[in-house]
């Protein structure tokens, strides 16, 4: 196949590039739809050379390639980039100029916020389906920026005050990044584990505006987004009205977010038990209006939770229902316990379909390809 030579000029920071590029040895280095971040990044591309292949610019000219796009690959890029700069930033606190860390924060912020608005069931999917997109701790943070935008969305946010609550979302941990991966592998916390967690709102602050992130709102969000409705948060004992709403957005996606995923001392609680939980068990730490808000994106059984059905069929949901209770689903497994070729769409309105029980997700089947459920809007 025939190579088409690439000019670093042809790239641009914070855009995504309409093709893929390969470099002299045919090696694939960025997908078609992945943004650029920074100016060092096409700067070592350009070193190894940059091609893009014949059957990817559509008779030769360059540009004109014209992919649909994808959420999952929104969130995968969004993913990969976090996680290779989070640990810069906080790791090198003091050297804002090299890092450039807010514009690169909020193109990974631009990254969720496309994601969400192009489609947010697949979305919200991810956080249950595509759980290897990275470690859990910048997969967490990740998943919370995606639930945060789904309720400030329903809750018709502006854009920007969207854009400020995702780059609040992806970066309310950083204050405790050096140790948060080490507690993540265990339930229980020493006292002074206990301590850090509860400074690290505060931590976190400092740590963005050592590199050069100014935005009070956005720093705001960062500190109250542990303090609860009662006053019995951290590190402030703030209350109702002294928290910002979209701390709270990110407080209520945080909690959620941290019960539905794996982590290595337990599996995820399915999504029905990590409401019920949040709702229940912790209602008086919770913005009663902004629950219902929550509960309205999620639903009793979240796009990307697993079901079985009253007929013993079991599938994935793919989006909410008329009802939070009544989701459709596409089946995955039949009622003899084979797996199925086409993903059948059952609308659990119908009392045939109804909605048995939540279950684990390897029950599904062994493996749940997202666009074989969304279509191109969840390709790889």
């Amino acid at each position: 196949m025939a190579k088409r030579r690439i000019s670093a000029l042809d790239m641009v920071v914070g855009q995504p590039l309409p093709w893929n590029a390969y470099n002299s040895a045919g090696r694939l280095l960025l997908h078609k739809g992945e943004i650029v971040v920074d100016q060092m990044q096409i700067d070592r591309m350009a070193a190894q050379g940059l091609f893009s292949q014949s059957s990817d610019d559509e008779g030769g000219n360059v540009g004109t390639v014209h992919e649909k796009p994808s959420v999952v690959r929104m969130i995968d890029q969004a993913n990969d980039l976090l996680q290779r700069i989070l640990p810069a930033i906080a790791n090198m606190p003091l050297m804002s100029d090299e890092i450039d860390a807010e514009k690169k924060l909020r193109t990974i912020s631009k990254l969720v916020y496309d994601a969400v608005i192009l489609n947010a069931n697949v979305s919200i999917a991810c956080i249950q389906l595509n759980q290897d997109a990275a470690p859990y701790v910048y997969r967490h943070a990740v998943d919370t920026a995606i639930v945060s935008a789904a309720i400030a969305h329903e809750m018709r946010q502006h854009e920007s005050e969207m854009m400020t609550i995702i780059a609040a979302a992806l970066t309310a941990n950083i204050g405790m990044l050096d140790f948060q991966e080490k507690l993540q592998k265990r339930a229980k916390l020493t006292d002074e584990e206990k301590k850090r967690v509860q400074q690290h709102p505060l931590d976190g602050v400092e740590i963005l505006r050592n590199v050069g992130v100014n935005d009070e709102e956005w720093l705001s969000l960062v500190l109250n987004h542990h303090e609860s409705e009662d006053g019995s948060g951290y590190p402030n004992s703030s209350k109702g009205e002294d928290i910002p709403l979209g701390a709270k957005i990110i407080g209520i996606a945080d909690r959620y977010c941290a019960r539905v995923s794996n982590k290595a001392y337990h599996d995820e609680v399915l999504p029905n038990a990590a409401l019920r939980d949040i709702l229940v068990q912790h209602a008086a730490e919770i913005s009663l209006p902004l629950a219902a808000h929550f509960v309205k994106i999620i639903g009793r059984y979240p796009p990307g939770a697993t079901v079985r059905l009253k007929n013993q069929e079991i599938g994935v949901v793919i989006k909410n229902g008329n009802k939070p209770t009544t989701p459709l689903v596409r089946v995955t497994i039949g009622k003899a316990g084979l797996p199925v070729e086409d993903a059948l769409l059952r609308d659990t309105e119908n009392p045939m379909y109804a909605i048995k029980e939540e279950v684990p997700r390897n029950l599904a089947g062994a493996s749940l390809v997202m666009s074989k459920f969304w279509g191109d809007v969840a390709a790889l």
